[in-house]
């Protein structure tokens, strides 16, 4: 039993492809051996049979489709879902009460990131900016830990904070006037989906994963990433505008609400389990039984 047990183990892992979706792995450059992606997904078969890749975000399967030599139409991009009852926006006496918890004075604006302290969040990029800003009457506050936390709070700039792992990241977000991800690279980013869904003006790192979601100039805006002075810029910009920034905030939660919820993330799943399975649509029962 315990050897037919590792043979099917050893065969689950050849014919099973799985791109690490977790942070580490994307950490740490990774290159894809064209024949050994050949071998897995069985190119004995008719095409038609053949399973396809999902990927989580158009970056990833724009890599995986140069290493593998594979077509367009064998990946399926299937987004993240967040929870859309859990982050929302706010009406404004409700807001106000959430920044008083929060410790805000009155007038005071915040702006929030949250991530794990990491080159690869690339804070250092935003603090550089907030120091050459030194903005009046606003709060850069970072959320998250990492092995960053000693070299950042080392050189942190005035009116910025590092508040180590916050489990109230809804509260947060309600509360801040203007969400930063300054990320080298990322997957589909889930706080920047949380931050949209919650009615907040964003701004991102010009990367392909936020080109996708934040449609710079309509939801949110694009700056160049690792460009300190571009940042500095362009917190100006958003924090001397407030009626366009709360415009992006708008904006950026009808993209969210309309297109990355749980319910419409289950609903794609089923879809791509139903063509896997050769069966025609059906009526789609997946999110009533939630």
């Amino acid at each position: 039993v315990d050897e037919r047990d590792h043979r099917r183990g050893q065969q689950q892992q050849r014919t099973r492809i799985e791109f690490g979706t977790c942070a580490k792995e994307r950490e740490r450059p990774r290159r894809l051996h064209p024949q050994r992606v050949a071998d897995d997904v069985d190119q004995r078969r008719e095409p038609e049979e053949q399973q396809q890749l999902r990927e989580v975000d158009p970056e990833r399967e724009t890599l995986h489709r140069q290493q593998t030599g594979l077509p367009r139409d064998f990946f399926e991009v299937i987004g993240n879902g967040i929870d859309l009852e859990r982050f929302r926006c706010c009406e404004p006496g409700e807001r106000e009460l959430l920044r008083k918890q929060v410790g805000l004075e009155p007038g005071q604006r915040l702006v929030l990131a949250a991530g794990r302290l990491d080159p690869q969040k690339d804070q250092a990029t935003l603090l550089e900016a907030w120091r050459r800003l030194r903005p009046a009457q606003a709060q850069l506050w970072i959320a998250g830990e990492g092995p960053e936390r000693g070299r950042l709070a080392a050189s942190l700039p005035p009116d910025a904070r590092l508040l180590g792992f916050r489990d109230d990241l809804p509260r947060l977000l309600a509360a801040c006037d203007l969400f930063v991800q300054p990320s080298a690279w990322e997957g589909q980013p889930l706080t920047v989906l949380e931050a949209m869904a919650s009615g907040c003006p964003i701004l991102a790192s010009d990367i392909e994963s936020h080109q996708d979601l934040i449609q710079g100039g309509l939801s949110g805006e694009l700056v160049a990433q690792g460009d300190a002075e571009a940042w500095r810029a362009a917190l100006e910009r958003m924090l001397g505008d407030p009626a366009q920034a709360r415009d992006l905030g708008a904006a950026a939660a009808r993209v969210a609400r309309s297109r990355y919820g749980l319910e419409e993330m289950i609903r794609s799943y089923a879809r791509l389990y139903r063509k896997l399975l050769g069966r025609a649509e059906e009526p789609d029962r997946t999110v009533g039984a939630m």
